[in-house]
């Protein structure tokens, strides 16, 4: 995004700084490296794309390129396309106040109709997804730990006083890498507020999305998630810090961009600079945790071909009990408990078919 918006000979050098800020994100490299999950190795480079098409000014119906991109978003992880269309939405909403509102509608209608065709492209799997809820089993989802949303809000104040919290590096320490960037680009747009070209309005817009990100991610939302029970299918709110750590470590090179071609701006440079130093100082400091505790990124074969399933993902139909029925010997161990003799006719992953012989009396 720092390239397209840029396009100059300095563009390269900052385009680089943007691909740093991002991954060295110490939220991204603890998706990527310390937490292993799997699906973000492959939606936060999409995402990345999604985010960069949304916040170019686009006067125009369509956009391909981003039907394209929500697309492959959907297909790839749909709770990053959620999280993501959310936040963007939202910030599109509000630039409609801030735009004339002819500009303001036209643009954001080219950006439904571009998010619509894309979802639509991806419908299988979406419609897929939205409506197979009820083959999970609801009982093993209620988990007032690891499965509670309330336990789960970046710098939480009063609810970690209630509901306790889950992780404190993650939920104090992270969210204040995106936190500065906000603080910090604010600062370099309002010295730079009369300039207002394009690398001034798309930091602008990239930092309205990260304060939107950071805002779900934080328990000032709480009554949002108590009220609407389909966000609690995002189980825990501090993931939407994966859209502020995106949009925040986008908008940082090019707010640098501004601060370092303006005469005079020396306070705003090196705020730009010391953002960048915090990022990767906290990104050393859990690369060294992670080489300490042994933790590596388990995308290997054994992983990819494995048991990739978590819990509150198990099928309804296994009951409470499916461990201690599993642990029993399944089916088999069940016949022989009951002296019975089962042979087994189909199995298959969502179907199972056997002939059972039992001996009477």
């Amino acid at each position: 995004v720092t390239y397209f918006v840029l396009r100059d000979t300095i563009s390269a050098i900052w385009s680089f700084f943007g691909a740093v800020s991002v991954q060295a994100s110490p939220f991204v490299s603890f998706l990527f490296g310390y937490h292993a999950a799997l699906p973000w190795h492959f939606s936060i480079p999409i995402a990345v794309l999604a985010i960069s098409l949304s916040v170019r000014y686009r006067d125009r119906a369509l956009s391909i390129s981003l039907v394209l991109a929500v697309a492959a978003l959907c297909l790839t992880h749909l709770l990053v396309a959620f999280m993501v269309l959310v936040c963007v939405g939202v910030m599109q909403i509000v630039n409609i106040i801030f735009t004339p509102l002819h500009l303001g509608l036209r643009i954001f209608s080219g950006w439904v109709g571009s998010v619509l065709l894309g979802v639509a492209l991806a419908a299988v799997y979406v419609l897929l997804a939205a409506t197979s809820g009820s083959l999970f089993s609801t009982e093993n989802r209620i988990d007032e730990i690891y499965l509670s949303w309330r336990n789960s809000f970046i710098f939480p104040v009063v609810t970690a006083r209630i509901f306790g919290m889950r992780w404190g590096i993650v939920q104090w320490i992270m969210p204040i890498v995106p936190l500065t960037s906000v603080a910090i680009t604010s600062f370099v747009l309002y010295r730079n507020r009369s300039e207002r070209d394009l690398p001034w309005a798309v930091a602008a817009r990239l930092t309205l999305l990260c304060v939107i990100g950071l805002l779900m991610a934080s328990e000032l939302v709480y009554p949002l998630y108590a009220t609407v029970p389909f966000l609690t299918n995002v189980q825990w709110p501090y993931r939407f810090l994966t859209v502020a750590s995106v949009a925040g470590g986008l908008a940082l090179p090019i707010s640098g961009f501004i601060a370092f071609r303006t005469a005079g701006s020396l306070l705003s440079r090196a705020l730009v600079v010391c953002c960048f130093a915090l990022s990767l100082l906290l990104f050393v400091a859990l690369q060294v945790k992670v080489a300490g505790e042994g933790v590596y990124p388990r995308l290997g074969l054994s992983t990819l071909t494995g048991n990739v399933a978590q819990k509150g993902a198990e099928p309804a139909s296994i009951g409470p009990k499916w461990q201690s029925y599993l642990d029993g010997g399944g089916m088999q161990g069940y016949c022989a408990r009951n002296e019975m003799h089962c042979e087994p006719l189909l199995e298959q992953a969502h179907q199972r078919e056997w002939r059972v012989v039992v001996e009477s009396d």
